[in-house]
């Protein structure tokens, strides 16, 4: 007998399968968890700095620098049999350029936006700032926002700029060294804006930014593009120029609001310095990417080219490698540059690594002596006429151009008549419908005034009759009180005349009566005399 029937449990035939079943269950399970757990310590599935969360940057506070930030949607994961931190990047330059060049960056914003563009700019390139904030007309904890009640609009700008300044001056001056002011569609890289910030010294009156030559006298740093100023140059914007209407439009909130910035730097010695990298190549763009680094996305005679004060490029050699803002990108695009300059790692290939203490080369125009540019359109016309081959080219190009435009003159022009002959014919048509509209109309409301007519003028017969009735019934109702009273009075008088008759005629029996006592009293007396005088006669 085996040991197991000894055991009453198993005698039962019944439950003896399943028990087999269920023990055999039991060590194919134990076996597969031993062999999954050996794999994973063998591999390092299991790590705990996989399961840490990575810091990000408070909204309007500094803290610790954000170690690796992916757009929302693109979760962090391992590499199957792979170690994670074969894959971190090495940021102690970052980290500690993080801690020595603090950054304040300010958003300008509006109300309409904060959902479609601010919080966009808060989930990705915001969070590697020291500090970050809003600035917007209407109050938003989401974000949070500084309320700055300006109104919305292009020419309320300036106004929300100088507020803005006036309130990082109150708040924000000892809690960091500089102030990068962006618009909603701004995309940055903070990081290299502290490798570039880090030559200089935020005690000294400068602003940086994508340097325009026209309005202002040394040039002025686009506002889409973003501009950085320093310590000294917030102190003297809010302290000095925006104290006196003589240098600055500061008692009015209107007008462009880099140009009149720059204006008002200027009067009180701020210097707009060369922000482009020793090769010449430029920092701070006012266009989205694809419009710089795409040869012939922009023509020669767009305006960009001749509002330059240095020379740019566009194609491969147009912006540098340690680029630090680009303009009219959208909310999209935000998430998309985000993940290719921060998650992309083209394998084999690393990012120089600069040694601690390292700062950039110099500008070409480090000391400020350039002078603006000529333009584009300058520098073609003298090309025209030092090159007869080139102005050959051009020629032939022209040529070629005039008659495409001639051809899309007449094609223009055949159009504009077929479209004023539709638009004529439509216009007839719409006149005739118009007509027959007001037509209509004037029907419906002749008729309308008809039956409004015919309403008054029964309305006007009802109340007639009403009132004639009302007079009726008040002449009946009259006639009816005066029979009433009539023979409330006939009836009064019957009674008072039956009254006096009952009175009479009691007076006449009372009077009847007290005979009747009197003769029977009479009798009675009599009667008495006669029974005494009997009884005396027979004594």
């Amino acid at each position: 007998m085996s040991p197991l029937r000894r055991i009453p449990l198993f005698r039962n035939s019944r439950l003896r399968p399943f028990l087999a079943s269920l023990a055999t269950g039991a060590l194919f399970g134990f076996m597969f968890s031993f062999y999954v757990v050996g794999v994973s310590r063998r591999y390092n599935l299991v790590q705990k700095e996989d399961k840490e969360s990575f810091s990000e940057v408070p909204t309007g506070k500094s803290g610790s620098y954000p170690v690796f930030t992916l757009a929302p949607g693109f979760e962090q994961t391992n590499q199957t049999g792979r170690e994670w931190s074969r894959y971190q990047p090495d940021v102690s330059v970052a980290s500690e350029l993080y801690q020595k060049v603090r950054l304040l960056c300010w958003v300008l914003t509006g109300a309409e936006n904060h959902e479609k563009k601010a919080k966009h700019i808060k989930a990705t390139w915001g969070k590697r700032c020291n500090i970050l904030l809003f600035m917007s007309s209407k109050q938003d904890d989401s974000l949070p926002t500084v309320p700055i009640p300006m109104g919305e609009g292009r020419q309320k700008l300036w106004g929300k700029t100088k507020e803005a300044f006036k309130y990082i001056y109150e708040n924000y001056m000892d809690k960091a060294d500089w102030f990068f002011k962006a618009d909603d569609d701004t995309f940055a890289i903070p990081e290299n804006a502290r490798y570039f910030l880090s030559r200089y010294d935020t005690n000294e009156p400068m602003w940086f930014g994508c340097r325009f030559s026209m309005h202002v006298k040394g040039g002025y740093m686009s506002g889409g593009a973003g501009y950085i100023l320093s310590k000294e140059a917030v102190k003297r914007f809010v302290t000095i120029s925006l104290k006196n209407i003589t240098i600055c439009k500061a008692d009015d909130h209107t007008g462009a609001e880099d140009a009149e910035l720059g204006k008002c730097l200027k009067n009180v010695g701020v210097s707009a310095k060369d922000s482009r990298d020793e090769y010449g190549r430029d920092r701070f763009f006012p266009f989205h990417p694809s419009h710089h680094v795409t040869p012939g996305n922009m023509s020669k005679d767009y305006w960009y080219w001749n509002s330059q004060y240095y020379k740019s490029k566009q194609g491969e050699g147009c912006c540098s490698d340690t680029a630090i803002s680009f303009h009219y990108v959208s909310p999209n695009d935000l998430y998309v540059l985000n993940y290719l300059v921060y998650g992309v790692k083209p394998y084999g290939i690393g990012l120089p690594h600069y040694p601690k203490g390292w700062t950039p080369p110099p500008p070409p125009d480090e000391e400020g002596t350039a002078k603006p540019w000529i333009g584009a359109k300058k520098e073609y016309e003298e090309r025209l006429k030092s090159d007869p081959e080139f102005k050959k080219v051009e020629e032939e190009k022209e040529r070629k151009a005039k008659e495409k435009r001639q051809k899309e003159e007449q094609e223009k022009i055949r159009k504009e008549e077929e479209d004023k002959k539709k638009h004529d014919q439509q216009r007839l048509k719409d006149e005739a419908k118009k007509k027959e509209d007001e037509n209509n109309k004037k029907e419906e409301e002749n008729k309308k005034k008809e039956e409004e007519n015919k309403h008054k003028e029964e309305e006007k017969q009802k109340l007639e009759e009403d009132k004639n009735e009302k007079k009726k019934e008040g002449e009946e109702n009259k006639k009816s009180e005066e029979n009433e009273k009539k023979e409330q009075d006939t009836k009064k008088k019957r009674r008072e005349d039956e009254t006096e008759i009952n009175e009479e005629e009691r007076k006449k029996q009372d009077k009847e009566k007290k005979v009747k006592n009197e003769e029977r009293n009479k009798e009675k007396i009599l009667k008495e005399e006669k029974m005494t005088n009997n009884d005396k006669k027979n004594k």
